[in-house]
Parts: structure tokens; C-alpha cells; sequence
């Protein structure tokens, strides 16, 4: 939301930033506060550099989204970004004749991986952010915890704690708070 207002443009409602808060509070009870003893300083400067770039790369992407059609700054973000990990995965690059070996089940997970969890997110994620105001879209940012939680109980069998149950409350409630919106504003004119 920062990062829209300043370089967007866009200033959020009164109404966002507390639907923001509420969503936030339950992100904090879903994730928690405990800081294990001997945090990686590296790790938790990767992961803050992400925040700011997957941020940037929203606001970004908003703008592009007014004068380029979506699937082409989609295509381009990817290809671009593809490229640029390159250097840095080359190292741990397999050989052919390790990915000869690999089995039906691990390619299908790449598939996955490379069509669902990237491109088409990426897609609707842009998409999302380009019909919505970016206030409202910010908050239905973070549901990616309550996702994880809501899988992790589905899928592996994991216990929903108390805690977390309200802390999935909160981000319902903050996500509806926004999303009653206070007045009709316009969204991104996308081509």
C-alpha cells in the first residue's frame, strides 16, 4: 500500500487500511511471533528483499497493465526473470543424464510448478490487481497463510489450533472489510 501511494499514486481508503490491520492481526496469530533462537540473518534479509521486490514488481506490474496487454508483460516478466536466475541456478544445474532419470511423478511436479504455481498465479495475480483498487488487492494478498494453513490441515493431516482458527477469522474479516469497498473507484484500464 506504501509503495502504491508513493509510486502509484493511489491512496488507500481509511476503510483498507483497517481492513488491512484486521488481515494482518490474522496473518500474526496464523504465523506467529516467536523468533526461534538463531535466526539466519541472511535468510531473513532474502526473504525481506523479496517482500520488496514481489511489492515492486506489483506496483510495477499495475502500471504496465494501463498501456501493455497482460499476457505480454506476463510473458516478458517470466522469460526476463527466467533469465536472470539462470547465473544463479547454473551451479546446481543436473546433468541430461540425471534428467533422464527422473521420474513421471518429479517432471509432473516441475510441470506444475512451472504452469500453475508461476505462470497461471502470476497471471491472476496481475489480473487481480489490475480490476481491483491496489488497497483492496493488498489485502487479499494475504491470504497465501490462510491457503497454507487451510492445505496443510486438508492435505497433511495437521492440526488447526485454536489460534490459528481466529487468525484465519481475521483475514476473512479484513479481506470482507475491503471488499465492501466505500464508493465506486475505477480500476486499471487493462488492453
Amino acid at each position: 500500500i506504501v509503495l502504491f501511494a508513493a509510486l502509484g499514486g493511489e491512496r488507500p481508503t481509511l476503510r483498507a487500511l483497517v481492513a488491512l490491520g484486521v488481515a494482518l492481526a490474522g496473518v500474526g496469530l496464523i504465523v506467529g511471533v516467536d523468533v526461534p533462537a538463531g535466526i539466519s540473518l541472511v535468510g531473513t534479509l532474502a526473504l525481506t528483499g523479496a517482500a520488496v521486490s514481489w511489492a515492486l514488481y506489483t506496483v510495477l506490474g499495475r502500471r504496465l497493465a494501463r498501456d501493455t496487454p497482460l499476457l505480454t508483460t506476463l510473458f516478458w516478466s517470466l522469460l526476463i526473470g527466467g533469465a536472470a536466475a539462470l547465473p544463479l541456478a547454473a551451479p546446481a544445474w543436473p546433468s541430461l543424464d540425471q534428467m533422464r532419470h527422473y521420474s513421471p511423478t518429479l517432471w509432473l511436479e516441475i510441470l506444475y510448478l512451472s504452469v500453475i504455481a508461476m505462470a497461471l498465479a502470476f497471471f491472476l495475480w496481475n489480473y487481480g490487481f489490475a480490476h481491483l483498487p491496489s488497497d483492496v488487492g493488498a489485502v487479499f494478498g494475504l491470504f497465501q497463510p490462510l491457503v497454507g494453513v487451510a492445505l496443510a490441515v486438508t492435505l497433511l493431516g495437521e492440526r488447526l489450533t485454536p489460534l490459528a482458527a481466529v487468525g484465519a477469522a481475521g483475514i476473512l474479516a479484513g479481506a470482507a472489510l475491503a471488499g465492501l469497498g466505500g464508493g465506486k473507484r475505477e480500476p486499471v484500464a487493462t488492453k
